[in-house]
């Protein structure tokens, strides 16, 4: 059944990308080359977003280059249970792979990013979390604008969201705060709308660690501090994922006459039509092709092509540091070394606990008959197991403050967090076969990059995630664990989990009345460590005439003219939350500087 059904959207995959007249897989299908008053490189979360917000003005011409597919009719990135599914070693996805990252006992990891329309959010795990207050209040102080506080924020996330009822239609009163949600907005956002036994549980570990686990009613309020009660927020929409495709590139937006959005579109550089002019080419090659295609911008090129590929054009365009570019033979445009550099992401582990119950996910991905009977009851009314996201409670946690040990981490580093009211770990189970639980570090003091490949500058660049080149972040990762054992030492686990399996049992077993031993701790979190693939901060955001950055506030590459930065990129600290909230916020004040620049 599931290849019938899915050979069958990907027939209309072909029938909508040809029907629709303003989305292109062909450059020479494009009414025309020039034109165009912006360019936007990046067809993702927020390339998306400018696409739409820009074309709002009838008398502007928007061209959007994806380098990837269509999203349109595509099973695994509709069918919200799906998600793992589409990456990686996957068409929709760009396929990185990390150098060695001699912090984790020179491990490498596939580096997941949407290579698809709707980037990231066409394939990500679709968390809708916003962040702490106190994390654009950092940023507005960094960036020296009070544009990016908090207070002036809010209102973007609610232009972009639009908070519709859950895929079972339950009640939702008091399960989230109305007041900080919007609803009249473009992407889908909902409460979870499937339950599973182990909610109760988790819940009901909640009343029982209450003063170090307390109950918060909407974590996308500005204070995050607790965990909801089983109803996380995902970007679901009618029991499917919402993307930044789904909704900003919907039939009634791509019918506009100024849009086009050209998919299999692979971009190489930016550069100026004239030397020392402003940037205005964009050059990029199609699917299978050799030969390059240039198109102008008679305004702007905006880049929204991620944290990778980002600093990736950059650099190869000549901007970037001027002592690596000459190494590279590239004729350097312009001198800003800070291009490239800076790359956070979250590192997360898991725990894992043996569980007996029949309503975990195993039961419906990997037992044949619960596969199919769930996509049925999806198939025909997006209701049901695979309607749901990643997991139904999330939790932000602050580290525990009274602990010595603590209180010398921050001596040492200074607390990582934004603010007193912004956490450090994010805590959340899953409903898998075992039960787990997963740790994620907000606050990472380590830094990668995203360099050139000496051997290949136009191919793959070198991803560097750097997990762990500080030694606050053991420090720090040695927290989270004992939070998640403390969470796991709640009296109802004792008669619904079972032992402890794999490296848990390790570190539980460790303490013979001592203590845990914190080097079991380490080895495991070295062992075991992954990416949750959140790409932040290599093209930083600085005040204007800092020396160092890659963009000003108003996201404009600095001494560059005629290029700006959008996405996660422009972020000088990765926030304390999943990204995409983020970075549609990102992008929605974008599209308002831009368009109040002409």
């Amino acid at each position: 059944m599931l290849l019938v059904l899915a050979g069958f959207f990907s027939i209309l995959t072909l029938l909508t990308t040809r029907a629709t007249a303003t989305l292109y897989s062909n450059a020479e299908d494009l009414p025309s080359l020039a034109g165009f008053d912006y360019i936007i490189v990046g067809g993702g979360t927020a390339g998306c977003v400018l696409a739409n917000r820009l074309t709002e003005d009838a008398n502007v011409r928007v061209l959007l280059l994806e380098a990837g597919p269509s999203n349109r009719n595509v099973l695994d990135l509709m069918v919200p249970a799906f998600s793992s599914k589409a990456t990686p070693n996957t068409p929709w996805d760009w396929n990185f792979t990390t150098i060695v990252q001699s912090g984790i006992n020179n491990r490498t990891f596939p580096y997941q990013q949407g290579h698809v329309l709707g980037g990231s959010s066409s394939v990500n795990s679709m968390l809708y979390t916003r962040a702490s207050a106190e994390d654009y209040d950092r940023l507005s102080r960094v960036a020296e604008d009070s544009g990016w506080s908090w207070e002036k924020v809010v209102p973007y996330f609610k232009k972009n969201e639009i908070f519709v009822a859950p895929a079972d239609g339950h009640q939702t009163n008091g399960q989230y705060d109305p007041a900080v949600h919007g609803l009249h907005g473009v992407n889908g956002v909902s409460l979870a709308g499937f339950s599973f036994s182990v909610d109760a549980l988790v819940t009901q570990a909640m009343s029982e660690l209450h003063d170090e686990f307390p109950f918060v009613l909407d974590y996308n309020s500005g204070k995050p501090l607790g965990m909801d009660e089983g109803w996380s927020q995902s970007t679901i929409r009618n029991g499917a994922r919402s993307s930044a495709a789904t909704s900003y590139l919907a039939d009634s937006y791509l019918k506009r006459a100024n849009l086009h959005v050209l998919i299999h579109a692979h971009v190489l550089r930016v550069s100026p039509e004239t030397t020392g002019g402003k940037i205005d080419k964009v050059t990029f090659t199609q699917l299978g092709r050799k030969k390059t295609i240039d198109v102008k911008a008679s305004r702007e090129v905006i880049l929204c092509a991620g944290t990778i590929n980002t600093p990736h054009i950059l650099i190869n365009s000549g901007i970037g540091d001027a002592s690596a570019l000459k190494v590279l033979n590239i004729t350097l445009v312009k001198d800003l070394p800070s291009v490239g550099r800076n790359l956070s992401d979250h590192a997360a582990l898991i725990g894992s606990w043996d569980r007996n119950a029949t309503d975990t996910l195993a039961h419906w991905t990997t037992n044949t008959t619960g596969a199919a009977e769930a996509l049925a009851q999806w198939t025909d009314n997006q209701t049901g197991p695979f309607a749901n996201g990643l997991t139904n409670q999330v939790g932000f946690l602050r580290l525990n403050e009274s602990s010595p040990d603590v209180q010398a981490i921050f001596e040492m580093y200074g607390d990582l967090a934004p603010g007193p009211s912004a956490p450090h770990i994010q805590l959340f189970p899953f409903n898998s076969g075992p039960f787990s639980l997963s740790v994620v570090l907000l606050t990472p003091h380590s830094r990668g990059s995203v360099q050139l490949n000496p051997a290949d500058p136009p191919g793959p660049p070198l991803v560097d995630i750097g997990f762990y080149t500080s030694p606050a972040d053991v420090l720090l990762m040695r927290q989270a664990v004992l939070k998640m054992l403390r969470f796991a030492s709640a009296p109802v686990w004792k008669q619904n989990l079972g032992v402890p399996l794999g490296g848990i049992a390790d570190i539980i077993n460790s303490d013979v009345g001592a203590g845990i031993d914190m080097s079991v701790v380490d080895a495991y979190a070295r062992a075991t460590t992954f990416t949750v693939n959140h790409a932040a901060g290599t093209t930083a955001m600085s005040p204007r005439g800092a020396a160092w950055g890659v963009v000003d506030p108003d996201l404009r590459v600095k001494g560059v003219k005629g290029l700006r930065v959008v996405g996660a990129s422009v972020f000088p600290f990765i926030p304390t939350a999943n990204l995409q909230a983020p970075v549609y916020a990102v992008a929605e004040r974008a599209s308002d500087i831009i368009k109040s620049s002409y």
